[in-house]
């Protein structure tokens, strides 16, 4: 009797153990947070900001390489290991997505918000991350060109015309100077710890990623 409630506590063991995903010592991945809120995020969106700088040093032992906030998203970026090293939470993405919900259930208000939803992109080189970015970032000024237009813009027409006609169109029909607005709206804000002297602290970027500079921006995301 004994013998058969071990094999199946084992069988059981590795049933959960394989419904779950785990994350390879050398892959890079991205953690991707999203926010469903009860209204406008116009006020909450600084509280995002808010959390993506707090998780470059909320635990050294599962620290990201950056972070990155746009509209009701953040995402964080962590590197691969060395051969026979493990992944926080040995990679596990049940359990990395059941922790980061956790972090922002209890760092936001939990009447404004409706949801949050977690996913992890695993990449196989630096350069995949940076282009995985580079849509990102895009996809984030797209959204902020509909946002601004009133709906006169629409999803059908980001498809259809390349970002310097959909950009004309917001400045003539909608009255919306491009060049005024603030650059974290059009291109969301990358975060990263950074040392100076003996002193931590944390540098912000925004900008579109030209993708013919990949080496600097890889540098960035991974120096």
């Amino acid at each position: 009797m004994a013998s058969n409630v071990k094999r199946l506590h084992n069988e059981i063991i590795s049933l959960e153990e394989n419904s779950d995903s785990y994350i390879s010592y050398n892959k890079y991945y991205v953690i991707r947070v999203t926010v469903s809120y009860n209204h406008d995020i116009s006020d909450e969106d600084k509280d995002l900001h808010t959390i993506a700088q707090e998780l470059l040093s909320l635990n050294s032992d599962h620290q990201p390489l950056v972070t990155y906030t746009h509209d009701n998203e953040v995402l964080l970026i962590f590197s691969c290991l060395s051969e026979g090293e493990k992944h926080y939470l040995s990679g596990s993405h049940q359990l990395l997505c059941s922790e980061y919900c956790s972090i922002f259930y209890n760092n936001l208000s939990l009447s404004q918000i409706s949801g949050v939803t977690c996913r992890i992109v695993e990449f196989s080189t630096q350069t995949k991350v940076f282009a995985y970015f580079s849509w990102v970032v895009y996809q984030c000024t797209l959204s902020a060109i509909i946002n601004m237009s009133g709906k006169q813009i629409t999803e059908k027409d980001t498809s259809s015309f390349p970002i310097t006609e959909l950009v004309e169109k917001l400045e003539t029909k909608c009255n919306v100077k491009w060049s005024k607005v603030d650059i974290s709206v059009k291109y969301g804000t990358f975060y990263k710890l950074k040392k100076k002297k003996s002193k931590l602290y944390i540098s912000s970027t925004s900008e579109a990623l030209d993708a013919r500079e990949d080496r600097k921006y890889i540098s960035y995301l991974f120096g």
